[in-house]
């Protein structure tokens, strides 16, 4: 399927970096060591209690926190409870700051078409939190060195992406902790029952392509914060054409993302064809652009 893009004249594609905050004014920020915690404390509280203080300085008060990755942009067992006791620990931590349930984060995939393993770049990320109506996003990065774990936390700006606050927490691995590491919950890519359709452009299935395509609008606050780049949607192309069962790839933040997926879900493509030459529903990856003029 050709791509997508809000102005055809425009010839430099510039890509969003896929694993880093985009914005040139966000400022790379030292990683503050957590003081050694005290005896009822645990590194994971003492680091929850220092992004709660920078939280305050920076007067902001309805925060998610997202799974914490690592190794490498894993989701391990270990990831998501880390991430669920992080998220417990800043309740605990300030009870009058606004903490989301992390359940909204599955609740949001499911109605906005984002897969949940796919979210390993911070455009798709930074485009769910705004889904959610926070300030603040937590991120984790997860490094393990034999009986160690080091895990750098940060805060980050939704509205438009700008560092807050980073600690580094280290601590002793228990063998609860190694096993929970070793259960890798990233799903490979397409996500579960995509897998059953045949991909297009190979083993002889012909991409569907476009007979009708309208473009997606920029909303207003991407007009006005420059916003541009590419949404990747992973999509089944039905044997009659029409697109269903979108999955997010890659997003980007002010809307575009949904204003993508309302724009695929209008358009009229010729269906993709079989070995047979007869259509044939494949999985298929679309991109739409979104470009200035």
């Amino acid at each position: 399927m050709r791509r997508m893009y809000s102005s055809p004249e425009h010839q430099n594609k510039i890509r969003m970096p896929r694993r880093l905050l985009y914005y040139s004014s966000f400022v790379i920020l030292l990683f503050a060591s957590i003081p050694p915690a005290r005896a009822q404390q645990s590194p994971l509280d003492t680091a929850a209690a220092q992004t709660v203080d920078a939280l305050a300085r920076a007067k902001q008060k309805r925060v998610v926190v997202f799974d914490f990755t690592g190794p490498d942009t894993k989701v391990t067992a270990l990831g998501r409870q880390l991430a669920d006791d992080f998220s417990a620990a800043l309740e605990k931590s300030a009870p009058a700051l606004r903490v989301a349930k992390r359940s909204r984060i599955s609740d949001a995939i499911q109605h906005g078409d984002f897969a949940l393993e796919l979210l390993s770049d911070a455009e798709s990320t930074l485009a769910l939190a705004q889904d959610l109506h926070v300030d603040v996003l937590v991120m984790g990065q997860l490094m393990i060195d034999r009986e160690q774990a080091t895990m750098n936390v940060s805060s980050y700006r939704v509205r438009n992406g700008k560092g807050i606050a980073a600690f580094r927490v280290t601590w002793h691995l228990t063998e609860q902790m190694k096993e929970l590491a070793a259960k890798d919950l990233t799903a490979p890519e397409p996500i579960g029952y995509l897998a059953t359709f045949p991909q297009a452009a190979k083993n002889g299935y012909a991409p569907a392509s476009c007979i009708q395509c309208p473009r997606p609008q920029f909303s207003r606050k991407a007009m006005e914060s420059k916003i541009q780049g590419v949404v990747e949607l992973q999509v089944v192309v039905r044997e009659d054409g029409r697109i269903q069962d979108i999955l997010v790839v890659k997003g980007l933040p002010f809307g575009l993302t949904l204003a993508a997926i309302k724009a695929v879900k209008e358009w009229r493509v010729k269906p993709a064809t079989g070995p047979d030459g007869k259509p044939a529903a494949v999985r298929q990856l679309i991109e739409v652009g979104f470009w200035f003029p």
